[in-house]
């Protein structure tokens, strides 16, 4: 099994497939890549990734390119290999994945292959930042559910363009002509560039003043041609059906209907789509189409990443950048949309949906509860991440308001989320590439103990127990867990992978981070990079005692003595790097003292 990222992209299933293909024989191969809901097989065929499954399964092939979507409740004992191409986003990614191999006890290989390349950390931050797009912008998501629903206009066109661009990989705008070419359908990329046009009665397709090669039109005009065959309903006359279109409309909000409940516990059912109208609004003031700002919209973080992809794609936006940093918060896409779901079914507020592909929009049943359940969901949430005194926090900070609780409880739970949540799983991205890291300069064994030290470290139960599951820290653990592990290298090893897992949970606790940096200056002290990291760690390590009030500016230097001293016993020459860190701990306070004085000095003085 070869597991990519993507499904399609440089490191897509697709391609890398295609790639194997070509260079290496096989026997029979296929893919796996998941599943977005836009099924482009008709209900009479099977769905390709099942069948590739099924055949895998059955010892029907030799090898199986995938995403990590494949194997999940699947016992399949005699695979031989599974191959990463990329590194997955946490070490216990990893063992799951890798753990689909050799289950018949047999011998089986696991590899990740690694280089260390920024493009690697960068195609699990597009998926990191994809998820976690900003707090301000999940708000504005809600702000529209909860206030005014957009449903943006529906054309059958645009449906058979994206199974299109689903098959072939290329852009695809169809548009009728006017006048006498009024039953002609042009198939272009963007405005200008043709891959050539159809008769939508008959469906014969003409390759005429192309701008592509003839291969590559013919594959597209055929495949436009299958699409319209495979989805157009049963009785249906074309062209008429190609040119059904829904105009963009506006719905009542979540709160409004909730107002219009007369009960509590009675529910309503609500239907919106998958994106809102601010797509169409860009393509408008872009003069291009709603696929391609889609598309760039598509892992982005910001506008100015949306402004990048559609220059990228040779859009010009010049004129618009202002207009464009003033719509991409209200922008709102498939997973922004199930996201927004998500959580306010964490509030109690909507309690079931149901998903239709084929129209683009979910249906969710909304229930009508007192405001103080609402805050009581959350609540309960909060106490699946966080000790019951932190939960506490959310009884005591809002209180039951009517028109008020609801948003108040959803812009608590966003910030948490990106204090927590988001912070959690990058911290669990850096420990995979940092495993990954070690691997690589120190060799497969060596990463093997890794892996396994982070599982059955001696230091872990211990550890959880005495930081509260990581929510607790003083400098008594950092000086009587240093003292236990010394200089000695396995020890230094299982206090390591202690704090890496705990970390991943709780990143946040400056004694494991002083403790994590601790041990990896010892073992790693000839890698400049792994060095660099504990570095950093020991500044923030530091930064968290200080945010935590464990410590006072005036008494830090006693602390910081004391910790490079213990390294001094051990490594000198490491320890004197030490203070680098220490150095960015001070520039940090001082800096922001500084900002905070300016700020003060101009509000009541400029």
């Amino acid at each position: 099994m070869i597991f990519c990222p993507h499904r399609k992209n440089a490191f897509g299933v697709g391609p890398i497939h295609h790639e194997i293909r070509l260079k290496f024989p096989l026997g029979q191969s296929a893919t796996f890549a998941g599943s977005d809901g836009n099924n482009s097989w008709g209900a009479a065929e099977e769905d390709p990734n099942i069948a590739a499954q099924n055949d895998f399964i059955n010892d029907k092939l030799n090898l199986l390119v995938a995403t990590k979507a494949f194997g999940m409740g699947i016992d399949k004992k005699n695979v031989r290999y599974t191959i990463h191409l990329n590194y997955p986003n946490s070490i216990e990614s990893f063992y799951q994945e890798a753990g689909r191999a050799g289950r018949d006890r047999s011998p089986a290989m696991c590899y990740i292959l690694f280089s260390g390349a920024d493009l690697e950390k960068e195609v699990l931050t597009s998926f990191h930042n994809n998820s976690f797009k900003g707090s301000e912008k999940d708000l504005q998501v809600l702000d529209e559910l909860l206030n005014e629903i957009e449903r943006p206009s529906h054309k059958v066109l645009d449906d058979i363009s994206e199974i299109v661009r689903e098959e072939t990989g290329m852009e695809v705008s169809l548009r009728f002509g006017t006048d006498e070419h009024e039953n002609l359908l042009f198939a272009n990329y963007g405005f200008q560039k043709r891959y050539g046009h159809l008769d939508a009665t008959t469906l014969k397709y003409w390759i005429k003043a192309v701008d592509y090669p003839a291969e590559t039109c013919t594959r597209v005009m055929a495949t436009v041609v299958s699409v319209i065959r495979r989805i157009c309903p049963a009785g249906s006359a074309l062209p008429g059906w190609l040119k059904l279109e829904e105009p963009p409309q506006t719905e009542p909000g979540i709160l409004q209907r909730l107002g219009g409940l007369a009960e509590f516990g009675k529910g309503a059912y609500v239907t919106v789509g998958f994106s809102n109208t601010q797509f169409e609004q860009i393509a408008a003031l872009l003069d291009c189409t709603t696929a391609q700002v889609r598309k760039a919209y598509q892992y982005t973080k910001s506008a100015t990443d949306l402004i990048e992809n559609l220059s990228f794609a040779n859009i010009d936006v010049d004129s618009q950048e202002a207009r464009l940093h003033e719509i991409y918060p209200r922008l709102r896409d498939e997973q922004d949309t199930f996201k927004a779901i998500y959580r306010l079914g964490i509030l109690g507020i909507i309690t079931d949906y149901a998903v239709d592909y084929h129209t683009s929009t979910i249906t969710f049943l909304l229930q009508k509860l007192p405001d103080s359940e609402y805050i009581q969901h959350l609540h309960q949430y909060m106490l699946r991440y966080v000790s019951v005194e932190r939960a506490k926090e959310v009884l005591e900070k809002i209180k039951p308001e009517p028109g008020k609780t609801i948003r108040r409880c959803l812009e608590y739970l966003i910030h948490f989320v990106y204090a927590e949540i988001a912070t959690k799983r990058a911290s669990a991205i850096n420990a995979m590439e940092e495993a990954c890291r070690i691997g690589q300069s120190k060799g497969s064994a060596e990463f093997k103990e890794l892996l396994n030290i982070h599982f059955h470290s001696k230091y872990y139960l211990k550890l959880v127990e005495q930081t509260n599951r990581g929510r607790a820290f003083d400098f008594e653990i950092v000086w009587d867990y240093a003292d236990q592990a010394g200089g000695n290298i396995d020890n230094l090893k299982h206090l390591r992978g202690a704090c890496v897992r705990i970390l991943n949970e709780q990143p946040a606790n400056g004694a494991l981070l002083l403790l994590k940096a601790y041990a990896t200056l010892l073992l790693d002290y000839a890698d400049v990079q792994l060095q660099s990291d504990a570095l950093h760690e020991i500044a923030s390590g530091f930064a968290e005692f200080l945010h935590a009030d464990k410590c006072q500016m005036e008494t830090l230097s006693l602390y910081t003595l004391k910790y490079k001293q213990i390294i001094q016993q051990h490594n000198p020459e490491i320890a004197r790097s030490v203070d680098t860190a220490i150095a960015r701990i001070y520039l940090r306070y001082h800096t922001t003292w500084l900002q905070t004085f300016n700020q003060n000095f101009l509000s009541n003085y400029g």
